[in-house]
């Protein structure tokens, strides 16, 4: 519980934070504060989701070799771990679009970072269950810097290939077509 209270109060600076910093002008649509909002939420949740099923691995083995499916184990974690993904993206929109203020909806950045921290939770459960619990939390620092970095790449860099394919590059669309359509009307 302790450690839920410091994830809000985490996101609540780092939306505050972010929020000053990153002003959306008519020129870049506010891209910049965009790229910090991925990489600030995405590492936040990642570690987060990290704990759902790094802590109980010993627990699962003794449940699963009783004869426990491993299908309803996941869904009951993952059905539990959907209160985050509904709240942290609140919880951080709060306080930036306040100090931010884009042109885009409340809605719209909402729903785009209810995207993403669904995926980066879907990532941060796929690093807990594969290596060590220190490896894991190396990985989810990582991950989400050095993805948006290949994201951000110009067409003609040698990391363009696989920048359609990595989360970071869908969410800062997914921004920049949300504040670019309250332009039009």
């Amino acid at each position: 519980m302790v450690e839920y209270k410091l994830q809000t109060v985490i996101l609540l600076l780092a939306g505050t934070c972010l929020g000053t910093m990153a002003k959306v002008t008519d020129d870049t649509f506010g891209a910049t504060g965009y790229q910090y909002t991925v990489i600030a939420v995405s590492l936040l949740c990642m570690i987060g989701a990290l704990r759902t099923f790094s802590l109980d691995k010993l627990q699962y083995k003794r449940e699963s070799s009783s004869g426990m499916n491993s299908l309803s184990y996941f869904l009951s974690k993952d059905t539990m771990d959907h209160i985050n993904t509904i709240l942290k993206p609140l919880v951080y929109l709060c306080l930036f679009y306040f100090f931010n203020y884009p042109r885009s909806t409340f809605g719209s950045y909402y729903l785009v970072l209810v995207c993403l921290v669904y995926c980066v939770t879907g990532i941060a459960y796929t690093l807990a269950i594969s290596p060590e619990f220190s490896q894991a939390q190396l990985w989810s620092v990582l991950l989400p810097v050095v993805l948006t970095l290949i994201a951000n790449q110009s067409k003609d860099a040698a990391a363009s290939v696989i920048t359609p394919f990595v989360f970071p590059k869908w969410a800062l669309e997914a921004f920049i077509i949300a504040n670019a359509k309250e332009y039009i009307l």
